[in-house]
Parts: C-alpha cells; structure tokens; sequence
C-alpha cells in the first residue's frame, strides 16, 4: 500500500479504488465477482473514459495485467449502456510488442515527454518491483530521458470506423 500511495502522489492521484482482489493472485480470483466490483467503482466515478491493458497484458504478460483486462471488459458489460464510459482504450507498451500492436488501426498518441521525470519517480516508489532494475536508480535526468516520450492507446470501444480521435477526450 505504501507503494501505490508514494506513486499515487507522484501523479496528482487524488482517489483510489482497492478492489480487495489479491496481488499476484487476480488470474485465480472469482471472474465474476471481481468483474461486480470494478462496475460498482465505475458506476461511482462515471469515467468517460476507460484505459485498461490489452488482452495480452500491455507491459508484460504477467497474469494479474491480463486478467485485469479481461476483468475490465467484463466489468463494462455488467453496466447499463448509460452507464458504461464512452471510450474505452486498451494502453499500448512502448517497451515491449504485444498483441495489439499487429492491427490496421491508427493508435491515439499522447506527448509525455514533459511528464517522464515524474513517470519515473512514480515507478521507482514500486521498490518490490523495480529493485532488480538497477539501471532505474542512475541518474533521474539521464535515466528519464530513455524513457518513451509518446504513449499509445487504442480505441476499442466504441469501434472506430472512420479512425481513431485526435487525443483520448476529443469530442467528449
């Protein structure tokens, strides 16, 4: 928890939402009642958009990162449509491929760059999991700077028939 909290403050992360489901342990949690829980917080928050990983688990194929994406599209389904964000987007990794990355669409393309000093302080509060990456711990700047300036998201629901929107709130 003090993790989430030290990078939760990094990023200007106001609220957060602990669904209770075990770390390391989501792939063998009950898929339905996990999927109830993440609609009770989109119900609450009424998102208009939605960012998940994608199939494939986005950053890694850890098993948590995919069964977090498939919990999310499982949690839209449970909602009304009035209810269900108005964009849903799965992020795509600019440190590894992935499945989606092999598709004819056009993903949205955020700018970063000013954002990655932050992004890697935020990273570094995760000690459990970045402190077999000694690399990160160098020097903030140069190591910032290795970052991807850019992060990409594709639109996955509503279906993008005539392209993908300029940035991930345009036109909401």
């Amino acid at each position: 928890m003090r993790e989430l909290h030290c990078s939760a403050r990094i990023l200007g992360v106001k609220d957060i939402f602990l669904l209770d489901l075990p770390d390391g342990g989501i792939a063998g949690f009950d898929p339905p009642e996990a999927a109830l829980r993440l609609a009770r917080v989109i119900r609450q928050t009424a998102p208009q958009v939605l960012i998940a990983f994608g199939p494939g688990g986005s950053l890694s194929p850890h098993p948590d990162h995919v069964a977090v994406s498939h919990l999310a599209a499982a949690a839209v389904l449970t909602l009304a449509p009035a209810e269900r964000p108005r964009r849903i987007f799965h992020y795509l990794s600019t440190w590894r491929s992935s499945p989606e990355d092999h598709t004819d669409r056009r993903p949205v393309v955020v700018d970063i760059g000013a954002y990655r000093l932050r992004r890697l302080q935020a990273l570094k509060c995760h000690l459990t999991q970045v402190q077999q990456v000694p690399w990160l711990f160098g020097d903030e700047g140069q190591v910032a700077a290795t970052f991807p300036a850019e992060d990409r998201f594709l639109l996955v629901d509503p279906p993008a028939g005539d392209g993908s929107p300029a940035d991930l709130f345009d036109g909401i």
